[in-house]
């Protein structure tokens, strides 16, 4: 009986006519249905980012190779801040970072340096060791400077905008150079056939 009722239903509501008079009311109901959804979405981000700033209310970098570290809720523009506040941030190339970390460099070179993470990481663990960070983005940069101020590395990290292959050239070949490069696609302009030799020591 049920069945017969729903297939009754069905045919009286579906129709043509019938579908032609009642959707307007379910395109708004529809919206209504997307309105609410982002309405609650919103509010439950804005309740997760208060409880991470109460997590984190310190705004030291808690665990991984930058332990330690000062930085901010506000500081990335491009990435996680969270992940990079618990230091789990690219966590998959944790091995490497620490193995460059015993290792001693005359210049490290972080191209696309965003925030200034890894500029501020490098700058921390190596002390006295000079670090150029770069980046095309002028608020980035800001940024990045007042982490340093933050961290007290300004004397030691100088900022820089774009990178070009022709800054490559420039370069001294003898000197030992650790680069961190993350600047999305460009790498394919900035290193090349031409200059790969001034990468030796690198």
């Amino acid at each position: 009986m049920k069945l017969v009722i729903k297939n009754v239903l069905q045919k009286i509501f579906v129709n043509d006519i019938v579908y032609k008079l009642c959707a307007p009311f379910i395109y708004v109901a529809n919206r209504i249905k997307a309105s609410r959804f982002d309405y609650i979405t919103k509010a439950n981000t804005q309740r997760l980012i208060a409880l991470a700033d109460e997590i984190f209310a310190d705004k030291i970098i808690c665990n991984g190779p930058f332990k330690g570290i000062k930085f901010s809720s506000t500081a990335s523009l491009a990435s996680s801040t969270y992940a990079k506040l618990l230091g789990i941030y690219e966590s998959e190339i944790h091995p490497f970072i620490n193995q460059v970390l015993q290792n001693k460099y005359g210049l490290v070179i972080n191209i696309g340096c965003d925030d200034g993470y890894y500029a501020m990481g490098f700058a921390k663990f190596m002390p006295g060791t000079p670090v150029k960070a770069y980046d095309s983005n002028k608020a980035a940069l800001m940024k990045a400077y007042d982490l340093s101020v933050k961290n007290d590395l300004q004397h030691q990290i100088s900022f820089f905008g774009g990178f070009f292959s022709r800054d490559i050239e420039k370069l001294d070949a003898h000197l030992k150079t650790l680069f961190m490069v993350d600047c999305e696609g460009e790498e394919k302009r900035i290193f090349t056939k031409q200059n790969v030799h001034k990468l030796i020591n690198a």
